[in-house]
């Protein structure tokens, strides 16, 4: 497993609270494809409040494939080039996330380092099962939203409960049913459904 992590929890006790996992691109940020160039880095229409009402209940943390490092398209600098804006835009609006993880993984890739089978590459559950254990997070008690297939069998391979966005900025068309997942339309909608129940015990304290 690699270390991706680039920003971390700031050291508060996490044993037993309970973590909303998101993925990056069409759930926080507009998708561009290989997001590379931090003028387009666009934080989606009400996504700054539901990653601040999430924050106030959950810890919110994002897990992300970034696999156009291992394409080529970008560097690993330029991710955390482009996770420093989206988390000062959404600080500018309240919106506090707690970890980015990211695997920059592609098997065949075409940068020989970074082109290898990765267990933290979505569908597989590694980015999520590191955070669970070195934050020792309440899995069953987290959730994972992202707007594709992989994001949503993470989340099922860690035990998480999961909702598929299927709105206009998803990035591709998949049946919430075939994937056995609840479904929303946006990241605000998917914030509603989490926080209508609400954690059991173990809310963050700010």
């Amino acid at each position: 497993m690699t270390s991706n992590s680039r920003l971390a929890l700031d050291g508060r006790s996490t044993s037993g609270r309970k973590a909303v996992f998101l993925d990056r691109d069409g759930v926080i940020v507009e998708d561009v494809h290989y997001l590379n160039d931090l003028n387009k880095v666009r934080v989606l229409p009400g996504a700054a409040r539901a990653v601040r009402d999430l924050a106030a209940e959950y810890y919110v943390i994002v897990v992300t494939n970034q696999s156009g490092v291992a394409r080529g398209a970008f560097t690993e600098k330029t991710v955390l080039e482009v996770h420093r804006r989206m988390v000062q835009v959404l600080w500018d609006e309240s919106g506090q996330i707690d970890a980015l993880i990211y695997c920059p993984h592609l098997p065949h890739g075409d940068v020989a380092v970074y082109s290898i089978e990765c267990p933290c590459r979505k569908p597989l559950p590694g980015m999520l099962n590191r955070a669970a254990d070195k934050w020792g997070l309440d899995v069953a008690g987290s959730h994972m939203v992202g707007d594709t297939f992989r994001d949503i069998r993470a989340g099922q391979a860690a035990g998480v409960r999961t909702i598929l966005i299927t709105g206009q900025y998803a990035a591709e068309p998949t049946d919430p049913k075939e994937l056995n997942t609840e479904s929303a339309s946006d990241l605000t909608e998917a914030a509603n459904l989490i926080l209508a129940d609400g954690p059991v015990s173990g809310q963050p304290q700010r």
